[in-house]
């Protein structure tokens, strides 16, 4: 009747001590402190007359309700785990929004002339991307942990991944970190982003393979195999385009498992072991700052500091940049937060955005500088893109293709009808 929560002995908290230290916790099969909380809420439900039914939930019934509704940590709220659609749009604001979670700048040379199509297919480990650009643009930035195959099929004289010319034998592709891409206008591809859980289903020796192989931005592949690769892509995105929204789990799962059967027959294994001895070396400074700089606040991001976090002395981590971006580390990191701007701007939700606001809030706190560097970039003031009626063309996004986790700036796009090419 008269419990505390201390000992009045210290002889007895003691003994207590070395009770506790005779035993090795940590090799029990139980866990002892869950199971002695979860019997002390039992008792206390059963002797009480209030009882504890309002935060205790019998460990007998959490099983018996799992037994039957077997959940899948993976699965979307009723049970979809994928999504397919479609969009066009003359915005490249929306283009940027489209790949999220990547951190995109797309530049182009004439807006007036700019109009994108995309046809996405995601499931939990992979993401099929269709694009055809209509007019020249380049996209640079930093993509999150994944594999990137690009599989072209129409482009142009001045197509470049990576700033290399696609050549025969081979597909470009990067393990993650930075994207550089000059897209050449009327030029399609389609981009493969295959996650994590996908690439563990593969052989072990591909999966290196495939991970030393895309620090040189390129992946041998077997010819023959590489165009009914790139039909059955094509087939696949096409058909549930026509019938966009969400995809069951077990279709999902199919896809999946086929996709991954035909990249181990298009990928030229024997070849994988001598591409990629020397590229990753000179690029592990150029990945360790793309890696800071994905969840670094940008407004606040020095090149010391950035260099610092890279491992790099100040002048090898200019080298990199330069070499991959043709950007300064101060060039490309004032070009992220300049789209950065453009996107919130264009944003016809963000009605209480003022444009000296954003610019505050992503770092230029000269605004007729800030007004400058704009205009330049994109050939129009900020007070213009704020403006500018946007039709609703990127207020409906592209959900599958943004993910659960997209901020209000980034809602998901609406299923908007693509031509076919």
């Amino acid at each position: 009747a008269q419990a505390q929560n201390r000992f009045a002995n210290p002889v007895s908290l003691k003994r207590l001590i070395g009770l506790v230290d005779q035993t090795e916790w940590t090799a029990l099969d139980v866990d002892v402190k869950g199971a002695a909380f979860e019997g002390l809420l039992e008792k206390a439900a059963s002797e009480g007359k209030k009882g504890a039914g309002q935060y205790f939930t019998p460990r007998v019934l959490i099983q018996a309700i799992v037994r039957c509704m077997r959940p899948d940590p993976r699965a979307h709220p009723r049970g979809e785990v994928a999504e397919a659609g479609s969009l066009s749009s003359r915005d490249p604001c929306d283009t940027e929004r489209t790949w999220w979670p990547w951190n995109l700048c797309v530049t182009t040379t004439a807006r007036a002339d700019y109009r994108y199509h995309l046809r996405y297919l995601k499931t939990p480990g992979l993401v099929l991307r269709w694009e055809r650009f209509d007019s020249a643009c380049r996209l640079r930035g930093i993509a999150p942990e994944c594999l990137v195959l690009a599989l072209p099929l129409r482009l142009g004289s001045a197509s470049r991944y990576w700033g290399n010319q696609v050549i025969a034998g081979q597909l470009p592709a990067m393990p993650s970190g930075p994207v550089d891409w000059t897209v050449d206008a009327g030029q399609t591809h389609v981009i493969l982003q295959v996650r994590h859980p996908l690439l563990r289903q593969l052989d072990m020796s591909i999966r290196r393979g495939f991970e030393r192989a895309a620090g040189t931005h390129r992946i041998p592949v077997r010819p023959a195999q590489l165009e009914p690769l790139s039909d059955w892509v094509c087939r696949v995105i096409a058909d549930r385009a026509q019938y966009p929204g969400p995809i069951r789990r077990e279709e999902a799962a199919s896809l999946e498992s086929e996709l991954g059967h035909r990249l181990a027959e298009v990928i030229d294994v024997p070849r994988l072991a001598d591409s990629g001895r020397n590229a990753l070396a000179r690029r592990r400074g150029l990945e360790r700052a793309l890696q800071y700089l994905w969840a670094a606040h940008l407004p606040g991001v020095t090149v010391p500091e950035l260099a610092r976090r890279a491992g790099v002395s100040a002048r090898t981590l200019e080298y990199a940049f330069r070499e991959t971006f043709d950007l300064t580390p101060l060039g490309f990191l004032r070009l992220l937060r300049l789209h950065a701007a453009r996107r919130e701007l264009a944003d016809p939700d963000a009605d209480g955005s003022t444009v000296g606001g954003v610019a505050d809030r992503w770092g230029f706190l000269q605004h007729g500088r800030f007004s400058a560097e704009y205009s330049q970039a994109f050939g129009e003031l900020p007070t213009e893109t704020r403006r500018r009626d946007r039709g609703g063309a990127g207020k409906d996004a592209l959900a599958a293709a943004q993910g659960p986790q997209a901020t209000r700036a980034d809602q998901p796009f609406a299923n908007a009808g693509v031509a076919a090419p």
